[in-house]
């Protein structure tokens, strides 16, 4: 037997029980630790520490019902940035409706005028996700944040009493008068675009995206340009757009799905969904020059 796969056990002080299995929490149970670390299928998964624990017979022997393994696994700590492009990556086709909501709150915006910019955003999309949801979202993404405004009450907490209230207590006491509940409207807080949020819209780059697409392999250039080109012309139903991609690709044997493209146009922010498939200004322009 290697080193490496070496097993090493204690032997419990004495037998329990008439299985002679010691129990797990019984005085000299078995502690089985592999050298040679964690299976190679677990390194592969992200585990990067392993301790293979086990209970023993009392004549040494192990089976494979014996052991267990006990992973330690640390959460993965991502920066602000990752946190947006991992957002927008994990909702796919919302890409132009997230940055619209950061481009807009760019300076603070009150929650309802942040519900009203969410819907006039998705008017022609069914989405199932809420404006509240979306704002939560990207305030743990930290793209967004709600600011409260400031309070100018002299008597909040840490502010100094005024004079009229210091001379009330150099007098005396005074007799209590009758309280009523006294109802206050708070002022509303703003939702306002992080610093962070602005970094990712100033770096976003859709023709750059889109340039990285065309490039993936010729088919996916060639099916993507005719989608463009398609939906310049006129705004494209999703059926007719799936007779094109099976006209394109009927003798490459590729990919003929039209969702596959679409998406990945879309992601790009090169095709915009308004009721029907159009594509975007910017792309329209490029390949008007061309």
């Amino acid at each position: 037997m290697d080193k490496q796969n070496a097993v090493e056990v204690q032997e419990p002080d004495e037998p329990q029980g008439a299985s002679g299995v010691v129990a797990p929490d019984a005085p000299g149970a078995a502690e089985v630790e592999r050298s040679g670390g964690i299976p190679e299928s677990l390194s592969q998964a992200g585990f990067s520490t392993g301790t293979v624990l086990g209970l023993a017979p009392d004549d040494g022997d192990l089976s494979e019902s014996d052991i267990r393994i006990s992973i330690e696994v640390e959460a993965p700590v991502y920066t602000p940035a990752e946190k947006i492009q991992n957002l927008v990556k994990g909702i796919p086709g919302r890409k132009n409706l997230l940055m619209g909501i950061m481009e807009f709150c760019r300076e603070g915006k009150t929650p309802q005028e942040v519900d009203e910019e969410t819907a006039r955003l998705q008017e022609s999309d069914y989405s199932l996700y809420s404006a509240v949801s979306l704002r939560e979202l990207l305030e743990e993404a930290e793209a967004l944040v709600y600011l409260l405004p400031e309070s100018d009450d002299p008597t909040a907490e840490g502010s100094a009493p005024s004079a009229e209230d210091a001379g009330a207590a150099a007098s005396g006491p005074v007799e209590p008068e009758e309280e009523f509940l006294e109802v206050t409207v708070q002022p509303s807080g703003l939702w306002t675009t992080t610093q962070h949020g602005i970094a990712y819209l100033e770096n976003n780059n859709p023709l750059g995206e889109l340039m990285a697409l065309l490039a993936e392999d010729a088919q996916t250039e060639a099916v993507c340009l005719e989608i463009l080109r398609f939906c310049a012309e006129d705004g494209r139903s999703k059926p007719a757009l799936d007779e094109l991609v099976s006209r394109i690709t009927a003798s490459s044997g590729g990919v003929r799905h039209s969702l596959f493209y679409i998406t990945k146009l879309e992601d790009s922010g090169a095709l915009v969904w308004k009721n029907c498939w159009v594509t975007s200004d910017a792309v329209r322009s490029i390949l008007a020059s061309q």
